[in-house]
C-alpha cells in the first residue's frame, strides 16, 4: 500500500488536473465562439460566406486583423490573401 500522504498528494494533483482539463476545454469552446464571431464580422467587410473565410499567421498591415486572411471556397482557385494578395503558401 501507499502511505496516506501519497495518497493524498495523488488525489490532490488529480482534482488540480480535472479543474484545468475543463478551464481549458471552456477555453476552447470559448475561442471557437470568438472566431465564428470575427469570421461573421470579415465576411461582412469581404463579401464572402463566413465559413470560407480562413486566418493564418502571416502578417497583413493592410487586412482589419493584421493578418492575412483567405477565402478557402474562391472558385477562382486562388491562395491570395483578400487584403496583401500574397499566397497561402509562402516559399
Amino acid at each position: 500500500m501507499y502511505p496516506a500522504s501519497s495518497r493524498q498528494e495523488i488525489h490532490d494533483i488529480m482534482r488540480d488536473r480535472r479543474e484545468v482539463s475543463r478551464q481549458i476545454t471552456h477555453l476552447q469552446s470559448k475561442e471557437r465562439e470568438l472566431e465564428t464571431d470575427l469570421k461573421q464580422i470579415v465576411s461582412r467587410l469581404v463579401h464572402v460566406r463566413w465559413d470560407c473565410i480562413e486566418f493564418s499567421g502571416w502578417d497583413c498591415p493592410m487586412s482589419p486583423t493584421k493578418t492575412c486572411i483567405y477565402d478557402v471556397c474562391s472558385a477562382l482557385g486562388t491562395d491570395a490573401c483578400l487584403f496583401c494578395h500574397d499566397p497561402l503558401e509562402r516559399k
